[in-house]
C-alpha cells in the first residue's frame, strides 16, 4: 500500500475518531463543570473575491493564531458541490504541531454539520508540522455542500476547556 494511501485511510481514522472521542469528553466536563457559555464574535467582511462573508474572521485559540480568508468552490472525486475554506495558521506554543491536530474545523448549513471531504488535489498542508513562531498559509479544509444556502464555518482549539471560536459565514456561489 502506497504511503499516501496510508496517510489517506489514517486521515480518515483521525477524523472519525478525534472529533467522537473530543465530543464525548467535553461532554463529560461540561456535565460536571456545569459550563454552557461561549465567546463569538461576528465582523462583516466582504473583501473576498469569489464569496460574501459575515465574520470574526481571525484570532487566538488557545497557542494557535487562525485567520479565516476565503472559499472556493468545486466538485469532489463523486462529483458532488464542495465549498473549500482556506486559512492561516500560527503555532504561538512551545511544541512543535500541526494544524490538524491543533484545532478542528468545522462547516455548517441550515444548523447541519456537513460531511468533510477529501480533495485529489490538496498537498496536506494541514498534516505539516511547524515550530513555535512559524505560520503555516493557505490550509484548506474542504466539505460537501447539502444544498446553495449559506456556510458557516468554525475553527475551536482541538482540546480546550473553554468554547471560544472563530467563524465566518460564506454564501454559495
Amino acid at each position: 500500500m502506497s504511503l499516501k494511501k496510508k496517510i489517506v485511510i489514517w486521515g480518515i481514522s483521525l477524523f472519525i475518531g478525534i472529533p467522537f472521542m473530543l465530543g464525548v469528553i467535553l461532554g463529560v466536563i461540561e456535565i460536571i463543570t456545569g459550563s454552557d457559555t461561549e465567546t463569538v464574535v461576528e465582523i462583516t467582511d466582504t473583501t473576498a473575491e469569489t464569496t460574501t462573508e459575515t465574520t470574526k474572521d481571525s484570532g487566538t485559540l488557545g497557542n494557535y493564531e487562525v485567520k479565516i480568508k476565503d472559499a472556493t468552490f468545486t466538485t469532489n472525486y463523486n462529483n458532488k458541490k464542495v465549498i473549500i475554506v482556506n486559512y492561516d495558521f500560527t503555532n504561538n506554543s512551545e511544541e512543535i504541531v500541526s494544524p490538524l491536530y491543533s484545532v478542528a474545523t468545522n462547516a455548517f448549513q441550515n444548523g447541519i454539520r456537513l460531511q468533510k471531504t477529501f480533495l485529489m488535489n490538496n498537498d496536506g498542508i494541514e498534516l505539516k508540522e511547524i515550530k513555535p513562531g512559524v505560520t503555516l498559509e493557505n490550509c484548506q479544509e474542504a466539505f460537501v455542500l447539502e444544498d446553495n444556502t449559506t456556510v458557516e464555518f468554525e475553527v475551536t482549539e482541538l482540546i480546550s476547556f473553554n468554547k471560544e471560536k472563530l467563524v465566518k459565514t460564506f454564501e454559495v456561489k
